[in-house]
């Protein structure tokens, strides 16, 4: 996944539970949380309440059509 690391952008991977397994650089710098931090977390551990059911909508959309889709979220900085 080193070649995340360099994306301008936020990017993670979740597993199919809704658990990050990874998030880039710039996702962590962005959230101010140590890979450690992140790791096992849902974002319902991360977020709102709001932010996070949007999501997990798009987390089961992609599971549900298996295929990758963009979306743009926003989501303010964790702590």
């Amino acid at each position: 996944c080193s070649f995340m690391d360099h994306l301008p952008m936020l990017a993670w991977i979740k597993d199919e539970q809704g658990k990050y397994v990874y998030g880039n650089r710039c996702l962590l710098e962005v959230q101010g949380l140590s890979h450690d931090a992140l790791l096992g977390k849902t974002d319902y551990e991360l977020f709102s309440a709001d932010i996070a059911a949007t999501l997990a909508d798009h987390d089961r959309e992609v599971l549900h059509n298996n295929c990758p889709k963009f979306f743009s979220e926003e989501a303010p900085a964790c702590g």
